[in-house]
Formats: C-alpha cells, sequence, structure tokens
C-alpha cells in the first residue's frame, strides 16, 4: 500500500512539473507576442508623430531583426 501511495506521489508530482512547464511557455508565448504589439504600436505612433521616416524605418528593421 505504501508502495502505491509513493508511486502515485511521484506522478502527481511528474504531472504538475509538466502542467507547470507548459503554463510557463505559453505564458512566455504571450510576453512576446504582447512585447512584438507593443513595439509594433510605438512604431506606428512614431510613424505619425515625427516627420523624420529614417528613424521609423530603422525601428522596423530593428523589430524584424527581434
Amino acid at each position: 500500500m505504501f508502495l502505491q501511495a509513493h508511486q502515485l506521489r511521484q506522478v502527481l508530482v511528474l504531472a504538475l512539473m509538466v502542467v507547470i512547464a507548459l503554463v510557463l511557455m505559453v505564458v512566455i508565448a504571450l510576453m512576446a507576442l504582447v512585447m512584438k504589439v507593443v513595439i509594433a504600436l510605438v512604431v506606428l505612433v512614431l510613424m505619425m508623430r515625427s516627420k523624420i521616416r529614417i528613424n521609423t524605418m530603422f525601428m522596423l528593421n530593428i523589430e524584424l531583426v527581434i
């Protein structure tokens, strides 16, 4: 009985670790997506505000590299 309980605990710990890893991956992906959206919005605002197109093109190139 003790062996079964111990094995069950190990399986539960493994399952918990897998779930945590998946959640972390999803959170990281969402953060990357949000960062790209924020960068794109900043670039758009700068393009609207400033008359200088060189800076905005430079920033767009940086965003594409990232």
